[in-house]
């Protein structure tokens, strides 16, 4: 069983859409992460046994691996650390790991306060503190006796020491352009939007269908993961499509639809980013997912958000904050309230201006985000990266955000107000005797 699976979905991430008092249980969401750790775990420990994989990478004598360092996913650096291969880490924002000073005071994280700008309350900075205190803590364990299973002979690590030593880091999820600005390093480098590339050409039936509705086509996408939606939120959606002035190409894979109008198109797949770049897209409707996001900025068209789970409510809080994009509720969308967002984004020429502005930033680059990954990958196999590492990584937290010295210096001012104190009621006493042996 894997993450597509409907059931599972239902089960997990959209539990708390069709019932969103389970968004602020603290059960809820440790059950959500024990799943889905338990999920990758499986897969992994396939990987780890596959002996035909294993003979093929010992043949081959990699000379970098490339890991995707995820929550869920961290085990997976065992696999580079078994055959003592460098390797490269691919984040969504996880480069706190390699010693960047991602301050709680102004870097709102993808968990607790995903929804916060850069410019967060007292309240909601001292809320922010939680996930950078226990990040290192939430990651999948990897204890002595997995590493000396997985990894015999190769020296005990742990899961935050082993992203630690990755040469290079490269955050997908990273792009000034829409997102906050963030502190970096020189290992770190900000290369959000990996996936985007210029539109191909559309297979005829989607070319005639965006071509007739020349005056704007909404492209409705839920991403490739998604495979349960609740009735309910359907239901709201296609009440929505079917009662606005505009084509709809919608990327649906739940049950058949009855009386679909001529002017809504129903596909279980499609060139997502080919559609994106037809000058006839004016609105993308996305579940907020980092990749289809990321192709939105780069060609250029205006979003309303329906963020589901993960990284997208932060995703689409980024977007809305930025002028080029609204969010929407899923688990309390109503099909009036989406038609008039459509017509309000489709007729609103600010969105669509601020959109142009960020697509044209995304693009004014040296090269785009996959070439200077590459350029990035080859230096460290050529060079190494250690020289680009930052002993701040090896800090435990407490002196990383300075709280030892912070404390050091209370403690001495306590002890130099005591000493003042203790001054200041021993001068009169002492002035007192001098006068009584004065007068003696």
């Amino acid at each position: 069983m894997f993450l597509d699976d409907p059931e599972l979905q239902k089960d997990i991430f959209m539990a708390a859409v069709e019932n969103p008092k389970l968004r602020t249980s603290l059960f809820h969401m440790a059950s959500t992460i024990q799943k889905a750790s338990r999920i990758f775990e499986s897969h992994l420990e396939e990987m780890f046994v596959d002996k035909e994989l294993d003979r093929k990478v010992r043949e081959l004598k990699f000379d970098l691996m490339i890991v995707y360092g995820y929550w869920f996913f961290a085990k997976a650096y065992l696999f580079p650390h078994r055959y003592a291969v460098p390797y490269v880490s691919i984040v969504l924002d996880m480069q706190q790991l390699a010693g960047v000073p991602m301050l709680p005071s102004f870097v709102p994280s993808l968990a607790i306060t995903a929804k916060c700008s850069d410019n967060m309350s007292l309240s909601q900075r001292m809320l922010n503190i939680v996930p950078y205190v226990l990040l290192k803590h939430s990651l999948q364990p990897i204890t002595p006796e997995l590493s000396q299973k997985h990894a015999p002979g190769r020296p005990y690590m742990s899961t935050p020491e082993l992203m630690a030593e990755s040469e290079l880091w490269i955050v997908d999820g990273g792009q000034p352009a829409i997102d906050h600005v963030k502190p970096s390093l020189p290992n770190v480098k900000y290369l959000g939007g990996l996936m985007t590339r210029p539109a191909k050409p559309l297979p005829k039936d989607l070319e005639t269908f965006l071509k007739r509705h020349d005056h704007g086509v909404v492209l409705v996408s839920f991403g490739s993961l998604v495979k349960y939606m609740p009735d309910r939120v359907v239901q709201e959606l296609f009440d929505a499509f079917k009662n606005v002035p505009y084509g709809v190409i919608w990327k649906y894979n739940g049950q058949p639809l009855k009386n679909v109008p001529g002017h809504v198109k129903i596909m279980s797949w499609m060139p997502q980013n080919d559609i994106l770049g037809h000058p006839n897209t004016k609105l993308f409707i996305t579940h907020a997912g980092n990749n289809g996001q990321m192709e939105a900025l780069y060609h250029g068209v205006p979003m309303i958000s329906i963020p589901l789970f993960g990284d997208q409510d932060y995703n689409a809080a980024r977007a809305e904050q930025k002028g080029i994009a609204i969010t929407m509720d899923a688990a309390f969308l109503k099909s009036e309230d989406l038609i008039s967002a459509i017509n309000m984004m489709m007729q609103n020429e600010t969105y669509a201006k601020n959109m142009r502005r960020a697509s044209a930033i995304f693009r004014d680059q040296p090269g785009t985000p996959v070439e200077l990954a590459g350029f990035w990958i080859d230096h460290v196999i050529k060079y190494g990266g250690s020289y680009m590492k930052s002993h701040a990584r090896l800090l435990p937290w407490y002196q990383f955000y300075m709280l030892d010295v912070m404390l050091g210096l209370g403690t001495m001012g306590c002890s130099w107000d005591n000493a003042i104190c203790n001054t200041a009621t021993e001068i009169p006493r002492f002035l007192v005797l001098n006068s009584s042996h004065g007068k003696e």
